[in-house]
């Protein structure tokens, strides 16, 4: 996890989308391997801390679902906006 943090540190806006895609890979990775640990450890799954952190995971997951949206949007109105006569 701490490996994952780190390399996460280095994606910027100037990242590119491969970068991003890696990242979010690794990120999916490590949190399999979270999966498997707390299954190992059934008190873990029990305990405060790791409650509230696999709800700031979701929290951020669906920060980034919307996040993706909204761009898709965008993009998608933008690209209609240039195919239109009166405004290309």
């Amino acid at each position: 996890l701490k490996q994952i943090v780190h390399e996460r540190s280095g994606v910027s806006r100037q990242s590119s989308v491969s970068q991003i895609e890696e990242d979010q890979a690794q990120f999916e990775r490590a949190m399999r391997a979270i999966d498997v640990v707390v299954e190992q450890y059934p008190d873990l799954k029990a305990s405060g801390v790791y409650q509230q952190t696999m709800s700031n995971v979701d929290k951020y997951e669906n920060n980034v679902r919307q996040s993706r949206m909204v761009f898709n949007d965008m993009v998608t109105k933008f690209n209609r906006l240039i195919k239109v006569f009166p405004n290309s």
